[in-house]
């Protein structure tokens, strides 16, 4: 994932672990790398929140590098020199997916106040299966209080009645007043946030 905000740029790449870089690019013909967060995973899209929270959607790793669930992280990157990992959340085990591996569209971001009201759709298969066959399907609310820097998971709303495709490639997610709308398989369903 690549991000730029202002004068600085963020760039994840992966090995065992994920290093977050952040650059300094005040001055364009000297790039500087002026910080790094070294975590577990890596994040394959960074949504830039508001008081220098930086969001990361992805996948988990094991200390082999192995690929692992899906990895929602929450960094605070307000000073390039003490940027950190906030919190983070992971779901499922290997072979699991968000409709984000799929789609840029596949999240869905609303800002109310101070908290980004987030919904993501999710297909997991079971932490600790060698079969890597789904057993969860739905979508995943989530919460981020840009004030006070903290991550939250909410409860989550099944697929339509009658929905039984396992495929995140059309499924998306719509925030209408105080409702969260999940478009799966051709049918909705919704839910009070």
């Amino acid at each position: 994932a690549v991000r730029f905000m202002g004068d600085r740029g963020y760039v994840v790449t992966f090995r065992r672990t994920d290093p977050l870089y952040i650059l300094d690019l005040s001055n364009p013909t000297d790039p500087l790398q002026a910080g790094e967060i070294k975590a577990s995973g890596y994040s394959d899209y960074l949504f830039p929140m508001a008081n220098g929270l930086l969001l990361g959607v992805g996948k988990e790793a094991d200390a082999n590098g192995m690929v692992q669930g899906v990895k929602v992280s929450l960094f605070d990157v307000k000073s390039s020199s003490q940027s950190r990992v906030i919190d983070s959340l992971t779901f499922g085990g290997p072979g699991s997916y968000s409709a984000l591996d799929f789609s840029s569209h596949g999240i869905s971001m609303i800002r109310v106040g101070n908290t980004q009201r987030i919904a993501l759709p999710l297909l997991l298969s079971e932490v600790g299966s060698q079969n890597f066959q789904p057993f969860a399907h739905y979508l995943q609310k989530l919460e981020v209080n840009e004030e006070a820097g903290t991550l939250r998971m909410l409860d989550n709303v099944s697929p339509s009645a009658g929905s039984n495709n396992y495929g995140l490639y059309h499924e998306r997610a719509l925030h209408i007043g105080e409702q969260v709308y999940y478009y799966s398989n051709g049918g909705f369903n919704y839910a009070n946030w």
